[in-house]
């Protein structure tokens, strides 16, 4: 309400809520690419073109799993999409529910270092505490 947001996104569900709530003071971007079903988002080289036209102030970025070595997705193409976005942000923030943590995915979104703040509901591991504060990562939870 007190200031106008711009949007991108790959992510359909995401668009289709600002879309539905009315939000006047935000213009939205949804990127082209290979709609993922499953995952509800748009992929591929098509989108990561479109987010490497984009200059951001600040990305929000989900993650599949967490651990000590960084942030990783299910999906090859999903990690490709959102590590771009990280690397044309200004600050990046990795939100992620404690869940995550047991997770064991294969592909690297990005390492601990390229994220200014992790943001979990809980207390995370204390190796994965160590390892953010050794390469500057801020960790916010309950």
């Amino acid at each position: 309400d007190k200031r106008e947001l711009v949007v991108l996104t790959n992510s359909i569900e995401l668009g289709h809520d600002i879309v539905s709530g009315n939000y006047g003071n935000i213009e939205l971007f949804i990127t082209g690419g290979y709609y993922r079903q499953n995952v509800g988002s748009v992929v591929g080289e098509e989108t990561i073109d479109f987010v490497s036209r984009f200059r951001a102030d600040i990305c929000f970025i989900s993650c599949l799993s967490v651990q000590k070595e960084g942030f990783y997705e299910a999906s090859v193409q999903q990690a490709y999409v959102k590590k771009k976005m990280m690397q044309n942000s200004l600050y990046s923030v990795v939100v992620a529910d404690s869940s995550k943590f047991s997770c064991n995915y294969k592909y690297q979104l990005d390492t601990l270092d390229k994220a200014d703040i992790f943001i979990t509901e809980k207390k995370p591991p204390e190796e994965f505490i160590k390892a953010a504060k050794e390469v500057g990562c801020e960790i916010r939870y309950k």
